[in-house]
C-alpha cells in the first residue's frame, strides 16, 4: 500500500515538474538567414488605381450614372471620393488605439496592438510589399510578381445596394471589363493610357481596349509558368469576384489566359477554384523581435481566470451558445453588440455587455487572455479573426471545423497542434474536462511557437511572419509549376 502512495506521489512529482519546465521559460524565435525565403517580389505601380474605396463609395452617396461616368472621365481615379485621397493602398491598417492598463502591464504596446479591420489584408499586402526587404525593381530578377488590384473592394455592394437600375446595369458591366483590362496590363506590360481610361465610360472604347490587349504577347516573366507567379492579395471573395471569372471565361473561353494565375483572400474559394486562403489579419502586430518576444512571454505567464472565453457579434443562431456561456461561472462571454430592443432577440444581460470594435477593442482582447481556451463558432463564413487574435493573446482556440482552418496551409502548416475541435459549447467544455494541466501547457506551447504564422508584422522582420510565409509558399508553389 506505501510503495503504491510513494508511486503516485513520484508520478504526481514527475507531472508538476513536467508543466512548470514546460511554462516556466518563454518560447523564443529565431531568426532565419533570409526571411523571405528565397523570395524576391516585383510591384506593379502602373495600373488603374480605380481599385479603391474611393470609387466604391460614390454610390453609395445618391451619385447619379452620369457622376460615376464623370469620375472615369476625369481619369485621376485615386481621387475619386473628394476629401479622401487614395494612393496604391487605400487605407492605413495600422491605426493605433489607446491600449488599457492590464494589456499595457510590462512593457509599452501601444504600437503592436492596433484598431485593424478584418479585411484589412490586402491593405496590409500592399503597405508591407512596397517597403519589403523582399521587393525587387527590375522585373527580370524578380521571381514573384505583386499586382495590386483590389477586386473584393468592389464586392458587388455598389451594384446590389444602390437602387438605380440604369447604374446597376451600367457597374454590372463596367467592372468585371475594367478588371479583365487590368490584368492584361499585367500579363502584357504594357503601360496604362491615361488618356484612353479616360474615354471608358464607354463601354465600347473599353471593349476595344481589352480586345487589343488580349492580341498582344506576354512578358517573358509572365511565360515563364502561364502567370503562376503572379499574384493578387483580396479581402473577400464575394459574387463579383465570381462575376469576374465568368466575363473572363466569357471572352476567352475556360482557359482564359489569367486561370494560373495566384488569387489569394482572406477564405478559401471553391467559385473560382484557384482562390487560396492567408490569415485575416488580427489586431497585434509586432514591429519588432524583442516586442514580439516580449509579448508572447507576457501572454504565457498571464494568469487566466476563466477556462473558456467566447467573443462574438450578436447572431440569433448563436443565442445557445451565448446563454450557455453566460451561465457558466468558467465561462467569459462578451459580445461585440447589444442585441436590439426586440422581443425576437431576447434581451438577456452578460458579462462585460454592450462591448463595441471601436471604443473598447482591449476589453475584447482581455477577455480573449482571461481564457485558457477560446470558443471559436463559425458565422456567415467558417472561419472568423478572433480565431487569429485568440492565437496572439495565448489562448488555445476550440473551432467547430478543423478541416475549415487547414485552408491557410500557405501560412500556417501545423494548426492541428494547438487548435482543437468542438462543435457545441457543451462539447467544448467536455473537450476541456478531457484536457489536463501537462496537455494544456503542450497545447500553448505549440501555440507560441507557431505564433508568427498567424501574425502580420508592421515591417519585415529577421523570421517570417504571416506574409513572409505566404510569399515562401507562393515561391515553392511557381518552382513546382516550372519543374513540372
Amino acid at each position: 500500500m506505501y510503495r503504491l502512495l510513494i508511486f503516485f506521489f513520484f508520478i504526481l512529482l514527475y507531472r508538476l515538474g513536467k508543466i512548470l519546465s514546460i511554462s516556466s521559460e518563454c518560447h523564443t524565435h529565431s531568426c532565419t538567414g533570409d526571411p523571405c525565403g528565397g523570395a524576391r517580389v516585383y510591384v506593379f505601380e502602373n495600373l488603374p488605381t480605380l481599385f479603391t474605396r474611393g470609387f466604391f463609395h460614390i454610390s453609395n452617396r445618391g451619385n447619379s450614372l452620369e457622376e460615376i461616368k464623370s469620375v472615369i472621365r476625369e481619369g485621376n481615379w485615386s481621387n475619386a471620393l473628394p476629401g479622401r485621397p487614395h494612393r496604391v493602398t487605400t487605407r492605413d491598417p495600422y491605426v493605433s488605439f489607446p491600449v488599457n492598463n492590464s494589456l499595457n502591464t510590462g512593457g509599452s504596446y501601444q504600437h503592436l496592438v492596433y484598431a485593424t479591420d478584418q479585411f484589412d489584408v490586402h491593405n496590409i499586402f500592399d503597405r508591407r510589399l512596397l517597403s519589403s526587404k523582399c521587393r525587387v525593381s527590375e522585373r527580370s530578377s524578380a521571381n514573384l510578381f505583386y499586382a495590386p488590384i483590389h477586386f473584393a473592394s468592389l464586392t458587388g455592394r455598389l451594384v446590389y445596394k444602390t437602387k438605380n437600375e440604369e447604374i446597376k446595369k451600367f457597374i454590372s458591366l463596367f467592372i468585371p471589363l475594367v478588371s479583365a483590362y487590368s490584368l492584361h496590363v499585367i500579363r502584357t506590360g504594357v503601360e496604362v493610357d491615361l488618356e484612353k481610361t479616360r474615354q471608358f465610360d464607354k463601354l465600347k472604347v473599353l471593349r476595344a481596349e481589352n480586345a487589343r490587349l488580349a492580341a498582344l504577347p506576354s512578358t517573358p516573366e509572365w511565360n515563364r509558368c502561364g502567370g503562376c507567379n503572379h499574384f493578387i492579395v483580396n479581402r473577400r471573395i464575394g459574387r463579383f469576384q465570381a462575376r469576374l471569372v465568368g466575363t473572363l471565361i466569357h471572352m476567352f473561353g475556360s482557359t482564359h489566359p489569367f486561370h494560373r494565375m495566384q488569387f489569394l483572400a482572406i477564405e478559401e474559394s471553391h467559385e473560382i477554384g484557384h482562390t487560396d486562403a492567408v490569415p485575416y489579419p488580427g489586431h497585434v502586430h509586432p514591429s519588432s523581435e524583442q516586442q514580439l518576444a516580449e509579448w508572447m512571454c507576457k501572454m504565457q505567464k498571464k494568469q487566466r481566470l476563466y477556462d473558456l472565453a467566447v467573443v462574438t457579434g450578436y447572431r440569433k443562431y448563436r443565442d445557445k451558445l451565448m446563454r450557455s456561456c453566460e451561465m457558466s461561472p468558467r465561462c467569459n462571454l462578451v459580445y461585440l453588440e447589444p442585441p436590439t430592443p426586440n422581443p425576437r432577440r431576447g434581451g438577456y444581460k452578460c458579462r462585460n455587455c454592450t462591448v463595441t470594435m471601436e471604443s473598447n477593442l482591449s476589453v475584447i482582447l482581455e477577455a480573449l487572455s482571461s481564457a485558457k481556451y477560446c470558443y471559436q463558432p463559425r458565422g456567415e463564413s467558417p472561419t472568423r479573426q478572433s480565431y487569429f487574435d485568440s492565437i496572439a493573446m495565448g489562448c488555445i482556440p476550440i473551432v467547430s471545423s478543423l478541416q475549415a482552418y487547414r485552408t491557410y496551409h500557405l501560412a500556417m502548416v501545423d494548426i492541428e497542434s494547438f487548435t482543437l475541435q468542438a462543435r457545441s459549447f457543451r462539447s467544448a467544455m467536455l473537450l476541456i474536462d478531457r484536457e489536463d494541466e501537462v496537455r494544456y501547457a503542450v497545447l500553448q506551447q505549440n501555440l507560441l511557437r507557431n505564433a508568427p504564422s498567424a501574425l502580420y508584422s508592421t515591417r519585415d522582420l529577421c523570421f517570417p511572419d504571416s506574409l513572409l510565409r505566404v510569399l515562401g509558399s507562393l515561391l515553392h508553389r511557381v518552382e513546382a509549376y516550372v519543374g513540372t
